[in-house]
């Protein structure tokens, strides 16, 4: 399989294609929402189908109107996310993507035990793929929004998913790096002890995925984990020092501050993105560019 590069290769990937994928958007009333969702109708990557609370004005209308995308009005907020989610469950759509509405309510309706689309057992992580100006990959990290302080448990459940999206990207070899504020096996920091079973667990072969064979090594902090002068300045001999693909934080706090700092201040695109539901969910803040709402439904597209 050809390496996914950049952000564009999702793009081109899904244009080849020529087969599009129905998208449930929640409340699409803002514009950086509604540019990517056109961008993306129009370059035959999705079929949208819009669940508002709220008339569309009449030339939004027509524009989607042009892509054959589908409406409903639902009472609230609150209806349109569970009506999402229902569309997912019932098969008339394979992917949900959020609009004008916080992500807590469309939280309630994806982990609802009755009607949501996680499976018992299953654990729900966000992943952000970064493509930052000078920087020579793209780099998946997770967890920017959902879980507060990862289990030893959940980190396996974050590595999987992120060993999988990058073997979608056809890396055989991914490098994931274990974050944290510094190399030294401090046992006061909980994720720490979470870190050394994970690497044993990867030392084992246990996230080996087809022929895919991850390395998986840390702590160790950012800079180290992408910068090879900084690596060799420390000294730390590591494959992953350097030129780490992924990056799994400690923390929400961590993943939630990196994310909104590359996003506001290294000119770079961020493509995020829910996974370990029935379907992908695009959870972009109501704030981010049209840009990363746009390469998150190219992303998700392509590897849903």
């Amino acid at each position: 399989m050809k390496q996914l590069l950049c952000l564009g290769d999702f793009e081109e990937l899904c244009k080849s294609r020529r087969v599009k994928k129905t998208l449930a958007v929640v409340c699409p009333n803002d514009e950086a929402t509604l540019g990517a969702l056109s961008r993306a109708a129009f370059g035959g990557i999705v079929r949208p189908l819009l669940f508002v609370c709220k008339p569309l004005d009449n030339v939004v209308l027509s524009v989607f109107g042009e892509v054959g995308a589908e409406i409903e009005m639902c009472a609230d907020q609150d209806a349109c996310c569970h009506e999402a989610v229902r569309a997912v469950r019932e098969g008339r759509a394979e992917a949900i993507m959020k609009g004008s509405v916080n992500t807590d309510n469309l939280l309630h309706a994806i982990l609802n035990k009755e009607h949501g689309i996680l499976a018992p057992g299953s654990v729900l992580t966000h992943l952000a793929l970064l493509e930052a100006e000078g920087h020579p990959k793209l780099l998946l990290f997770s967890d920017a929004a959902v879980i507060p302080r990862p289990s030893t448990e959940q980190f396996d459940s974050i590595v999987r998913y992120c060993v999988s999206a990058t073997a979608a990207r056809g890396i055989m070899e991914p490098k994931v790096a274990l974050i944290n504020f510094t190399e030294k096996l401090n046992k006061k920091f909980p994720q720490v002890e979470s870190y050394i079973e994970i690497k044993r667990r990867a030392l084992a072969g246990d996230y080996y995925l087809g022929s895919v064979r991850p390395i998986v090594d840390g702590p160790m902090d950012v800079a180290t984990a992408i910068d090879r002068r900084c690596a060799l300045i420390k000294g730390i001999a590591s494959p992953v020092a350097g030129d780490a693909d992924v990056l799994v934080f400690p923390n929400i706090e961590a993943g939630n501050t990196f994310y909104k700092t590359v996003a506001s201040f290294a000119r770079s695109t961020c493509a995020g993105w829910l996974a370990g539901a029935a379907a992908p969910v695009i959870v972009s803040s109501r704030a981010d560019s049209e840009d990363n709402k746009y390469f998150s439904i190219a992303t998700v597209c392509a590897l849903c």
